[in-house]
């Protein structure tokens, strides 16, 4: 049964006054602890959504753009017959109604059942998160750590290492379509992270829209620095890459003194004459054209980027740090030698398969620290693998194997053979393996083409089949 205009009025007001009722008594209760708070915190926000909604509804309504609202009051206004027949009317339909739906039951205010959820003793909640960010206490960049050693033309970092310096945006990395993926990756994650920890923060939408402005006003101008320039001398170290309008300006180009740099192409120069000559080629002035909006484009995120890690998640991020820096502490501490904890290497049986332990006698997971030994048995980690092309490295357990075929220490010694790291090449380790299954698939790729020559049939006017040949 359609609601009347008005009727809705009423049931948006009602509805308000319940959300608000709802939300004294969520915030009249206090939580000491950060999962209570953060749970709370997305009911409250729901609450705050809803009465949004019933808000725009209302203003909908009184606006009264196609003139209902005024039709509907005008209607109520009859006298005489019309009224009688008009009200007759409505309760007509009222009793129509309930004679098809006989059993319908009163409804339950939306704002009683999400107070009763946000009130119980395992209240829901909307989102969730990776174990490694501590429901929503520490960031888990593990990911974009992993993508950030593999980009092209930095110095692989340890952990704690990428979380000090990489959002500075001080590497040496290759600033390609590659890159932006990965800083627009970074970027989207970091956003999303704010809005799971902290829902009620409104600032975000101001934050992007003030980066944008003040961005486009500096680079329109030409004035804009790069964040790895403004923290190089900090940090000892610098960003060779250059913005677009510098492409004109050669003294500024110079890498190391005596070397000229293109940064759409990536190439550096040893003489003056050979780079400007490069400068005005078609095929740079081609290359030139996509890295131009790249450029802006990676420039941009980096700087929003950095407001977001320095002005709304500073804290979290000392606490991401300090949880680093607590891991490497106990991880330091468990392989130390201990006088009072050593191992008498004589009492272990010799049929027994070798276990990594610490000084406490715990075996040793894939991430250093101690696990269960029927747990280390049935992952393998006992095993040792190596893999010549990385140089002899050794990878304990089959998973930890089968994951650096994928890392970039096992991709540059492809490169360095001159080979694509491809599916094909999957638990090759041996140099004269994977040259050997080279040299056999080009000669497999090379006996396709021929053999489809011979298969493809023509027939000639008279009947005769010929091969394509």
């Amino acid at each position: 049964m359609a609601l009347s205009t008005l009727e809705r009025t009423r049931s948006y007001h009602e509805d308000l006054e319940h959300f608000e009722t709802a939300l004294i008594q969520l915030l009249q209760d206090e939580h000491r602890t950060h999962r209570k708070n953060l749970i709370q915190a997305h009911h409250v926000n729901m609450i705050v959504d809803k009465m949004i909604d019933r808000y725009a509804k209302l203003d909908d309504i009184y606006t009264d753009a196609d003139g209902s609202r005024k039709d509907e009051i005008t209607a109520m206004g009859l006298q005489g017959q019309a009224l009688f027949t008009q009200f007759y009317d409505k309760l007509g339909e009222i009793k129509n109604y309930h004679r098809k739906y006989p059993d319908l039951l009163p409804e339950r205010p939306e704002a009683e059942s999400m107070l009763a959820d946000a009130m119980s003793e395992e209240p829901s909640m909307p989102v969730t998160f990776s174990g490694g960010e501590g429901f929503g206490r520490y960031l888990d960049l593990d990911p974009f750590f992993q993508r950030y050693n593999n980009l092209k033309g930095v110095t692989p970092l340890e952990y704690w290492q990428y979380v000090e310096t990489a959002f500075y945006f001080i590497s040496n990395a290759v600033r390609d379509e590659t890159y932006l993926k990965y800083v627009q990756d970074i970027k989207e994650y970091l956003v999303s992270f704010i809005q799971r920890t902290q829902p009620l923060y409104l600032g975000l939408k101001e934050l992007q829209q003030q980066t944008e402005t003040i961005f486009n006003e500096v680079w329109e101008k030409q004035t804009f620095v790069p964040l790895g320039r403004r923290h190089a001398e900090r940090h000892l170290t610098g960003t060779r890459y250059l913005l677009p309008w510098e492409t004109t300006n050669y003294d500024s180009m110079a890498v190391d003194g005596s070397k000229f740099y293109c940064a759409a192409c990536d190439k550096i120069f040893q003489k003056d004459t050979v780079f400007k000559a490069h400068m005005t080629s078609k095929k740079h002035e081609k290359t030139y054209e996509k890295y131009a909006p790249v450029c802006k484009e990676i420039c941009h995120l980096e700087l929003f980027i950095s407001r977001l890690w320095t002005e709304v998640l500073p804290q979290t991020v000392q606490l991401t740090k300090e949880n680093i820096q607590k891991k490497l502490a106990r991880q330091g501490d468990d392989e130390s030698d201990g006088s009072e904890d050593e191992l008498d290497i004589g009492d272990l049986d010799a049929e027994e398969p070798e276990v990594r332990l610490t000084k406490r006698f715990y075996p040793v997971g894939w991430d250093g620290n101690p696990i269960p030994y029927w747990l280390y048995r049935l992952h393998g980690l006992g095993i040792e693998y190596v893999c010549e092309i990385c140089g002899n490295t050794s990878y304990w357990g089959r998973r930890v194997f089968e994951k650096h075929f994928s890392d970039w220490r096992h991709a540059h010694g492809m490169k360095c053979l001159g080979l694509e790291n491809t599916k094909e090449f999957f638990e090759i380790t041996k140099i004269q393996d994977a040259l050997d299954l080279a040299k056999k698939l080009k000669a497999q790729k090379s006996q396709e083409k021929t053999r489809a020559e011979v298969i493809e049939e023509y027939e000639d006017p008279d009947g005769n089949v010929l091969d394509k040949k």
